[in-house]
């Protein structure tokens, strides 16, 4: 199986192409942990791989191919967003960070906001930021984050993006309903809310 194939297929908008590469892929029990990063692609063919490698990995249900948190984002996000925003008529898009997941990280985070929110902004909306509010375990466990990185991942936020943070996933990682570790890190987060607020 030849990853590349998938992906052009994919940009070429050849979708039966595509529907028999995964059926294939499905078929041959393809072990995407074990895929090698694909040569011979440019930015944003590297970057389409990287996600339909990720989705294919996570619809199978298995760990996708470690080189994917390394591909950064598309060369291109400004036009193509710009392009969305405009044919769709949409007037906000959430972000979700991905620091929580790993896949990227808090100081490269302006990396993507920047541009994001310059190109929605242009076409009339606004960007608001996701915060991930977990940290990926090695055992593929999430548990709540420290409270340190979620006020660095707020900030940032409120910074560089037109819309407010939303948090993800209150009910899961900053509530006593989720355990202990989870309540706890509710009481922090309230306990300097306070103090900033005087």
């Amino acid at each position: 199986m030849n990853l590349p194939d998938l992906v052009h297929a994919v940009l070429l908008g050849d979708l039966l192409a595509a529907r028999q590469w995964v059926a294939d892929a499905y078929r041959a029990q393809l072990q995407w942990p074990a895929c090698g990063r694909p040569l011979g692609l440019d930015n944003r063919e590297m970057t389409v791989a990287a996600a339909l490698a990720e989705l294919l990995a996570a619809r199978a249900g298995v760990a996708a191919p470690s080189w994917t948190a390394t591909v950064g984002a598309n060369s291109e996000p400004q036009r193509a967003v710009v392009e969305a925003w405009k044919s769709a008529g949409i007037d906000l898009l959430l972000f979700q960070d991905g620091v929580g997941e790993g896949k990227v990280a808090i100081e490269d985070i302006a990396l993507y906001y920047g541009p994001l929110d310059a190109a929605v902004r242009r076409a009339g909306g606004q960007l608001g930021a996701v915060v991930e509010l977990f940290s990926l375990m090695p055992d593929g466990r999430r548990v709540p984050a420290l409270i340190g990185r979620i006020h660095e991942q707020i900030a940032t936020a409120g910074r560089l993006t037109s819309f407010p943070p939303v948090a993800f996933s209150v009910p899961d990682y900053m509530s006593s309903l989720a355990g202990q570790q989870a309540g706890g890190l509710l009481t922090n987060f309230l306990a300097t809310q306070k103090r900033c607020r005087g």
